[in-house]
């Protein structure tokens, strides 16, 4: 288990550009990897995992399958910190063998667990490294672009935003790296919403 601590900013398609051409983002090269994320998430019939604010999921990156698990954390302008699993599986399914018993709700049955929505999306990568008062941090920049789906509903949501996770270091450099950033891009906006939230909005719409 670790703590995901991370920034997350949505943007409009419309304004890629903006970004991508802001001084800070000048600083980069071309990205140091992109993929493609395939991600089904899992829950009970009747939502058990989504009312205790839990999200499970298996994501396909290529060749490789991760099986994550991320409670209720908090979250306040974009700026979000939760405990979070994750385990590297061999097929793209669900193993509830691998479920943490001190995390998991005993109210919950995984064997009630079903797919209910998909996030699949293009994740551009950046590193950020900050050496300060004998600190080094590391920022990872994730610029993600796809759709959230549910089957059997014509209606998609999209996502475009980008997301600062701190893998090392000081967190205090998320906040003053994403006020850099909102400052030189205005269309960013700090967002409290993550893919999985807004997956069950569009699962449970009319």
């Amino acid at each position: 288990m670790k703590q995901e601590i991370e920034v997350k900013l949505s943007i409009e398609q419309s304004e890629l550009e903006s970004l991508l051409k802001c001084e800070f983002m000048q600083q980069f090269d071309e990205p140091e990897s992109e993929k493609y994320l395939q991600n089904i998430y899992f829950d009970t019939p009747d939502l058990a995992l989504n009312q205790r604010k839990i999200a499970l999921r298996v994501r396909s990156a290529g060749n490789d399958y991760f099986q994550t698990l991320k409670t209720q954390g908090v979250s306040h302008e974009g700026f979000s910190q939760r405990s979070e699993w994750e385990w590297k599986i061999q097929n793209p399914e669900l193993d509830s063998s691998l479920l943490p018993k001190d995390a998991w709700p005993a109210q919950v049955d995984p064997n009630q667990l079903k797919a209910q929505f998909t996030t699949n999306f293009t994740r551009c990568l950046w590193y950020l490294r900050i050496s300060e008062s004998n600190t080094a941090t590391l920022i990872e920049i994730a610029l993600d672009r796809g759709e959230i789906a549910v089957s059997g509903k014509n209606e998609r949501l999209t996502i475009c935003e980008l997301e600062l996770e701190l893998k090392e270091g000081d967190a205090e450099q998320l906040k003053v790296v994403s006020q850099t950033l909102i400052k030189q891009c205005p269309a960013l906006k700090p967002s409290d919403v993550s893919k999985a939230l807004r997956g069950y909005q569009l699962l449970t719409s009319q």
